[in-house]
């Protein structure tokens, strides 16, 4: 065998490599980002503003008492897209303490000072709308980060939330 099809293959597998590392980051289109940095995944840009962690959301009358810990993200999600749509609690996702964790909607709608229009409304191209996340969390555990997603099949962006 010649020097030249050896040449060939390998000049095309490695392209062949490249357009796979590709596509497969254009499918993930997720990126990283600390509190206070803007991520964006399809047509959502969000920016969590501020994570807390409370026994109990809302008033002694009529609130609710977590399990373990609530982890309280508040977040700002701007829609960049074309076409008005909602962005859905259960689509994000808390990585804590090695787990993962689904929003608890039910328990999103006690936050104080939270605009509980995130949890249901669809947002218009240009609208921003801020709201609350709530996660019941094991005690003891720390939030690590929350993987913020347009929709539930989209790649999703990570916001770190120990860098507080």
């Amino acid at each position: 065998m010649s020097q030249v099809p050896r040449t060939r293959v390998a000049v095309a597998v490695a392209a062949l490599l490249i357009g796979i590392v590709a596509v497969v980051f254009f499918l993930r289109s997720g990126t990283s980002a600390s509190i206070g940095q803007a991520v964006t995944d399809g047509g959502f840009t969000m920016t969590v503003t501020k994570v807390e962690q409370l026994d109990r959301i809302g008033a002694e009358s009529l609130g609710k008492t977590a399990r373990g810990r609530f982890a309280v993200v508040h977040l700002s999600v701007k829609n960049t897209g074309t076409r008005a749509q909602a962005f859905i609690s259960d689509s994000q996702k808390l990585l804590a303490g090695g787990a993962e964790y689904q929003a608890d909607p039910g328990a999103a709608v006690y936050v104080d000072g939270a605009d509980s229009k995130l949890l249901y409304e669809k947002i218009k191209p240009g609208d921003t709308i801020a709201g609350a996340l709530v996660f019941d969390v094991p005690k003891g555990v720390r939030p690590d980060s929350i993987e913020l997603h347009e929709r539930a099949s989209s790649g999703g962006a990570q916001v770190n939330l120990q860098a507080q």
